[in-house]
């Protein structure tokens, strides 16, 4: 059953409307708050600048996926993890329920304000974050053994500047998690990863259904992974 949008008002974003949405999975529960319409949060001139939208602002079908997964197949308890474009952040709070240290990373300051938010409320206790553009990968004194990202290849710059970050900042046995819905750019990304000795593999496929803010959202997710080569100096 998909989870039931609901407005409330109890915490998080009091200067917006907002909905919360409860997730739940083997054992995992926990209760989301975001804004009630991502539409209303929109600033014409950061898009005239940068072509910015508020993606972050919504619990997409990929974010479910990829956080049932990571329950499903749990990292190792010493993994040095980051999440890549976390937007709400549902995987980090869930690797913080299963006792995972994970970093939440976003270029978007309310993206990670409302994640950190969540965590508090779901006492998780305080959610490591930070704004990255994936332009810059200088700001990381050490390397991560896994990042995790869902629905990230919706434009291809993305595509583009995650597949020349992500050697920069996963060890040389790392591994990248992508949940991703059938994005036009995931072909062009596998290309450049396959490119730089990182083919993916497909690891499952997940329907998915739940609210946004515009109505119900069906998709099949895909999850894939793409592994480092544990000799890359790259």
């Amino acid at each position: 059953m998909p989870p039931t949008a609901v407005i409330a008002y109890d915490h998080a974003m009091p200067a917006t409307r907002v909905r919360t949405e409860q997730f739940t999975h083997t054992g995992v529960a926990l209760s989301i708050t975001m804004p009630a319409s991502a539409d209303e949060l929109i600033d014409e001139d950061a898009f005239g600048r940068d072509e910015r939208l508020p993606y972050w602002a919504d619990l997409w079908p990929s974010s479910l996926a990829l956080s049932k997964w990571l329950i499903d197949h749990p990292p190792a308890a010493d993994a040095r993890i980051i999440e890549l474009g976390c937007g709400m952040a549902l995987p980090s709070l869930v690797l913080m329920s299963l006792g995972l240290n994970v970093l939440a990373t976003d270029w978007e300051p309310d993206a990670l304000d409302s994640a950190a938010e969540n965590a508090r409320y779901n006492r998780l206790g305080v959610l490591p974050t930070r704004v990255l553009d994936w332009r810059d990968a200088a700001i990381f004194d050490e390397p991560f053994d896994l990042a995790v990202g869902a629905d990230l290849m919706y434009e291809q710059r993305n595509a583009i500047a995650l597949a020349d970050l992500l050697p920069q900042i996963l060890k040389p046995n790392g591994t990248f998690i992508l949940a991703d819905p059938g994005r036009r750019w995931l072909p062009q990304f596998q290309l450049m990863m396959k490119q730089r000795g990182r083919p993916s593999r497909e690891l499952a496929q997940i329907e998915e259904t739940q609210m946004l803010s515009t109505g119900e959202g069906k998709s099949k997710v895909r999850i894939m992974q793409f592994q480092s080569p544990a000799n890359s100096l790259q």
